[in-house]
């Protein structure tokens, strides 16, 4: 799984950080474009680790899980 790369546990460290209250402001704080955060955090909310609220029109990302544990199997 992808997601877990060191780039995204520092988007998220930098979202828990700094509270950005739009893609704009996370782009600027990440150094990221704001399509490549787009599809990032909507594939992290899909995993229950951020949440997407709309705040004055826009999003703002907010991070709800800080801790996991991957389970992976190939006998299933």
């Amino acid at each position: 799984m992808h997601q877990k790369t060191p780039a995204n546990q520092a988007l998220l460290k930098i979202i828990l950080e700094h509270e950005p209250q739009s893609l704009v402001q996370l782009e600027r704080l990440s150094n990221r474009k704001k399509s490549n955060l787009s599809r990032t955090l909507r594939t992290l909310e899909s995993f229950g680790i951020v949440e997407l609220p709309v705040h004055k029109g826009r999003l703002a990302p907010k991070v709800i899980a800080t801790d996991f544990q991957l389970e992976f199997g190939l006998n299933s």
